[in-house]
C-alpha cells in the first residue's frame, strides 16, 4: 500500500517513509465543499499530478476496499474505468484518488447530446449505445466480485424500505415543500408503508456490496469518450439491483422530457438493460422501490438545490422535476397492494 512521505508543508499530517512507492505531497488546499476534501499537488516518482483528497471520522476502509475490488474485477471492460485509488492511509484515515480533468458529467452529456438545440450538440467519440452497454457490462463485472451471502433478504428490503421512508418524512417536514408535492408524498409514503407490511414476500434478488449512489452524476464522460465512475463513498451491503435502477431511472426520467431525448436516451436505456439483466422485470416490486427512492433524493435535490447548479439551472430544472413527478405518479398508479389500499380508504 502507498505510504505518503512530506515535505515540511505536509509534515504535521503524515511522517516520512523510507517506502519506494512513496508519494510527496507538494501542495494541498481544500475544494470549497468542506474541510474533509480537496485536492493535492503529488509527485510519485518523477511524475507530478492532481489528487483528490478525503477525511472521513466514519472511516474509509470499505470505500478504499470497493475501489481496489472495482478495479480488479471491471479491468477487461473497454471504455469505461471506475476512479483510481492512489493511496489509502488507513491509521489517520485518508483516502487518496486521481484528479479527474477535462470531463462532462454524464448528465450533462446525456442532456446536451440529446438536446434539439443543434449548438447544444457537440461531436462525441461515445454512442449512446456505448455508453448504455458500457454501464451495464462494468456494472455486472463489479456486482460480480462484490456479492456476498449471510444477510437476510427481509433485512435488505426493509432496510431500502425505511431508507425511502426518512427520506419522503424529511421532504414532508420541509417548510418549503410546494403544496402540489405534499399530496404526492403522501401517497408515497402510504405506498411505503404497504412495502413495509409485505415486504417478506417478495422474490429474493442479488445481494452484495454495491456502488451506491450510481446515477448520472456520478459518472464522467471524457473527450476520448471513457467513462468515469466516482464516488463509492455511499458503499453498504444492498440488494445489487438498486445500482442498476438508479442510473436506469435517471436515464428514464430523461427521457420523459422531450420527445427527442426519449429516443436518444432509449438507445441508452435498452444496450444498458441487454449488457446489464437482460430478463429483468421493469416493474418487479424491487425496481419500483428504488425508483421511488431515486426520485425522492432528486426532489430534494431539484426542489431546495438548483440554487447552487449554475445560472441555467432554471431552465431545465423544471421540465425535469415534472418528469421525476411523473415516474413516480405511474409507478403508484400500478402497484395493485397500494390502488387497492388508497381505493379503500376513499370509500
Amino acid at each position: 500500500m502507498p505510504v505518503f512521505a512530506t515535505p515540511s508543508l505536509g509534515a504535521q499530517m503524515f511522517q516520512d517513509s523510507t517506502d519506494e512507492t512513496a508519494v510527496t505531497i507538494l501542495s494541498k488546499h481544500g475544494d470549497g465543499l468542506s474541510a474533509t476534501t480537496g485536492t493535492l499537488a503529488i509527485r510519485v516518482g518523477d511524475k507530478t499530478l492532481h489528487a483528490h483528497y478525503k477525511t472521513d471520522a466514519k472511516g474509509l476502509g470499505n470505500e478504499a476496499h470497493l475501489l481496489r475490488t472495482a478495479a480488479q474485477a471491471t479491468n477487461q471492460i473497454k471504455g469505461i474505468v471506475p476512479l483510481r485509488l492512489v493511496a489509502f492511509l488507513e491509521d489517520r484515515n485518508m483516502l487518496v484518488t486521481e484528479y479527474v480533468e477535462q470531463y462532462q458529467k454524464a448528465f450533462t452529456w446525456l442532456w446536451n447530446q440529446s438536446s434539439w438545440l443543434p449548438f447544444k450538440r457537440q461531436a462525441s467519440c461515445l454512442t449512446p449505445e456505448q455508453f448504455g452497454e458500457r454501464l451495464g457490462l462494468w456494472l455486472r463485472a463489479f456486482h460480480n466480485a462484490a456479492s456476498i451471502e449471510g444477510i437476510e433478504w427481509a433485512t435488505i428490503v426493509q432496510d431500502t424500505i425505511e431508507r425511502a421512508l426518512e427520506k419522503c418524512e424529511a421532504l414532508e417536514n420541509l417548510p418549503d415543500t410546494r403544496s402540489r408535492f405534499l399530496s404526492l408524498l403522501r401517497d408515497v409514503h402510504a405506498y411505503l408503508l404497504v412495502c413495509l407490511h409485505d415486504h417478506a414476500s417478495w422474490p429474493r434478488g442479488p445481494i452484495g456490496h454495491l456502488h451506491g449512489d450510481f446515477t448520472l452524476m456520478n459518472l464522467g464522460v471524457r473527450p476520448n469518450g471513457e467513462v468515469v465512475v466516482f464516488d463509492f463513498g455511499d458503499t453498504r451491503p444492498a440488494c445489487m439491483l438498486e445500482d442498476f435502477v438508479r442510473v436506469w431511472h435517471d436515464l428514464h426520467v430523461v427521457a420523459k422530457t422531450t420527445g427527442k431525448r426519449r429516443r436518444f436516451v432509449e438507445r441508452c436505456t435498452k444496450s444498458l438493460s441487454q449488457a446489464y439483466a437482460p430478463d429483468l422485470q421493469q416493474n418487479c416490486k424491487m425496481v419500483n422501490l428504488v425508483s421511488i427512492w431515486n426520485a425522492l433524493i432528486n426532489f430534494h435535490v431539484l426542489l431546495f438545490g438548483y440554487k447552487h447548479m449554475g445560472r441555467l439551472a432554471c431552465l431545465w430544472v423544471p421540465s425535469l422535476l415534472r418528469a421525476y413527478e411523473l415516474s413516480v405518479v405511474e409507478i403508484l398508479q400500478r402497484e395493485p397492494p397500494f390502488v387497492e389500499q388508497r381505493d379503500s380508504s376513499g370509500a
